[in-house]
């Protein structure tokens, strides 16, 4: 099998270099900014004016008998926009905001001896693009991208083939257009290559490109640097070693699609299963729009069956949100991207949602998890779906907090970057045991990561856990990332308000084990629950680029890496259970006291209890802009009025 891939590819390269060496005419020399103007999209844009809404060039060149071939360098490009020669249509720009070259091809016949114009548009033109460059080349599109072949072999430490991501970028840390040659099993897209252990062997143009492998936020990259030259056959080795230790910590991706069963995207079902193999993901739930899959048999098929254990869910699309389902007797309900817009509903808009005690209007209470965290669907402020979370965990809500990547394509957004590490055996990658997962997803037992891996313990207490304050004295932290990310700060919060931080050095950062930590348990009568967050600068680096908000609220966008700890309760008050700061309220207020002896006893607890005991009282008929109301306020703590007038700002 080997030796006849190789020959096809000697086939398709010798047909390449005996074909006419093709000639290149630049068309576009300057790069050009598409867009509206005054209404830029990002602030990288902000005080520069387009160049226009769309593009249009005129250039002289000769009728074409045979294919030819467009190159546009293109960057972020996040609508559609399309191509068209002559008025008729040739394609589309790439849907991605990264710096890339995209091949079209030109039919033969489509050229004019003369005067040809070439446009391209889009029909939301806000999206601000640039065109930094257009080639066409006088030759078949295999023709330029095979003029050399690139073969790369990924292997671990143990000198065996490793599903990996290949990433190409050229002298200018462009994404390079590449060329699936045959007989390989790959997904290959501008600049990327995925593999499930074949070599990835591509057709390249001449230039020098860096050549980059991964394989998700737990293993190491590597790189070389080569130069291609026509008619040149090239081979490659790198190898990755696991650096992250995340022994009894399983990789799931939860919110999973494909093109042909989710309708959109880019992904077809057979390369899905090779970027879940090659980023490392563990656990893969199927969540194609409305219907339940099965990915088993694709992971057979392309020989990646032994990486990857896969669970059929269900995204379903309802009024009020969209909730991934698992498995098919759902026992795992997952809100998801919580802050987008879907059908004209946002579940946690200000006009459904109480950013204060996480009461919901309109939004159905049956989820068990919510994502904190969406890659494929990020947010301007990173921490908006975090805080919303909080609120929830105030309510007396047991929500599992997740992390996902929604990805529906190959490249543009990857699959597992925003995964959830869940607490169970995951020493057989394909057998991992769903039962076990399933139950710790429910107890909240989970780790959330963008790159970054944190771990919490209270004594012998981890997240999900319940601890006495009797049983440890401290919040031990330690904090992991391959050494191609950063992390700068570790925040502890308590009941999802900031106790402690620490602040750490550029090269401490450098290393996988970036921060380990010991912070004072803290000293408090009444029950609260610890998170720990750890973040640093957001990967830039195209082969894990942290992608921009899909529903952006502002144009300043700073990448960041996370991860966070789910909740470790802490039973500070004794009783042998968890009382959240709505459970505090609710004794509080159940008793019917005057408001000023309310007030009173409520300065015995932190800001949170107030603003509970305020929805309450309110719910029970109280005006909280009362004479009564305001007298009784006026007189109470400072903290206690913080907490009211929080409520009352957030209704």
């Amino acid at each position: 099998m080997e030796a006849r891939r190789i020959l096809i590819a000697s086939v398709v390269l010798l047909a390449a270099m005996r074909a006419p060496a093709a000639r290149a005419q630049v068309l576009l020399t300057q790069p050009t900014h598409l867009g509206v103007a005054g209404r830029p999209e990002w602030e990288t844009f902000a005080g520069r004016t387009p160049s226009g809404e769309s593009l249009t060039l005129t250039f002289d060149a000769r009728a074409n008998t045979s294919e030819h071939t467009l190159l546009i360098r293109q960057q972020d490009v996040k609508q559609g926009w399309s191509v068209e020669l002559n008025g008729q249509p040739l394609g589309s720009l790439v849907r991605m905001e990264a710096d890339l070259v995209h091949a079209l091809a030109v039919p033969a016949g489509l050229l004019r001896t003369g005067a040809n114009t070439l446009r391209i548009g889009s029909t939301t033109p806000t999206d601000d693009i640039v065109l930094h460059a257009i080639r066409l080349e006088t030759a078949p599109m295999a023709t330029v991208l095979a003029a050399a072949t690139l073969r790369v072999r990924v292997t671990g430490h143990d000198g065996m083939p490793l599903p990996a991501r290949v990433t190409v970028v050229d002298a200018a840390d462009t994404l390079a257009p590449l060329l699936a040659l045959p007989g390989a099993r790959q997904a290959v897209r501008a600049g990327v290559a995925y593999t499930g252990g074949d070599p990835v062997v591509v057709g390249v143009r001449p230039g020098r490109y860096r050549v980059r492998a991964t394989r998700g936020p737990e293993y190491a990259m590597h790189e070389a640097t080569v130069e291609m030259r026509a008619g040149e056959s090239r081979e490659i080795a790198l190898r990755l070693a696991r650096q992250v230790p995340t022994e009894g910590w399983v990789a799931a991706d939860t919110h999973i699609h494909t093109l042909e069963l989710s309708g959109h995207g880019d992904a077809s079902l057979a390369e899905r299963m090779l970027t879940l193999a090659g980023e490392g993901v563990e656990l893969a739930i199927a969540t194609e729009h409305n219907r339940e899959a099965d990915y088993a048999p694709a992971l057979e098929a392309m020989g990646v069956s032994g990486h990857v254990t896969p669970i059929t869910g269900n995204e379903v699309t309802t009024a009020t949100g969209h909730f991934n389902v698992f498995p098919a007797s759902q026992a795992v309900a997952i809100l998801n991207h919580p802050h987008d817009t879907h059908g004209a509903f946002t579940p946690f808009a200000p006009a459904n949602f109480n950013r204060v005690t996480g009461r919901s209007r309109g939004l159905a209470r049956t989820f068990t998890a919510m994502e904190v965290v969406n890659s494929g669907a990020m947010r301007s402020d990173w921490m908006e779906p975090i805080r919303s979370w909080f609120a929830l965990l105030n309510r007396g809500l047991r929500i599992t907090p997740i992390g996902a990547s929604d990805s529906h394509d190959v490249s543009r957004f990857i699959v597992g970057q925003g995964r959830t590490y869940v607490r169970a055996v995951d020493s057989r990658p394909a057998g991992i045991p769903v039962a076990d997962v399933v139950a710790s997803l429910g107890a909240g037992r989970v780790i959330v990561s963008l790159g970054l891996f944190p771990q919490v313990h209270i004594g012998n207490a981890g997240p999900g856990d319940l601890v006495r304050t009797s049983d440890a004295r401290s919040v031990d932290v330690r904090v992991s990332g391959a050494t191609w990310t950063r992390a700068d700060r570790v925040a502890l919060l308590v009941n999802g308000i900031e106790a402690a931080h620490t602040e750490m050095s550029p090269a401490a950062s450098e290393r996988v084990e970036k921060a380990e930590i010991r912070w004072p348990l803290p000293a408090r009568r009444h029950d609260y629950f610890v998170v720990v967050i750890a973040s640093g600068p957001g990967v830039t680096d195209p082969s894990w680029a942290i992608p921009k908000p899909y529903q952006p609220t502002s144009t300043a966008w700073m990448p960041v890496v996370f991860g966070l700890t789910a909740p470790i309760y802490v039973d500070a008050d004794g009783d042998g259970a968890f009382s959240s700061a709505r459970d505090y309220a609710e004794r509080l207020v159940s008793t019917n006291p005057p408001l000023p002896t309310l007030m009173s006893a409520l300065a015995d607890h932190e800001a949170l209890v107030a603003s509970h005991a305020a929805e309450l009282l309110e719910l029970r008929g109280v005006n909280l802009e009362s004479e009564a109301m305001r007298s009784a306020l006026a007189a109470a703590a400072r903290h206690v009025q913080e907490g009211v007038t929080a409520y009352v700002a957030a209704r």
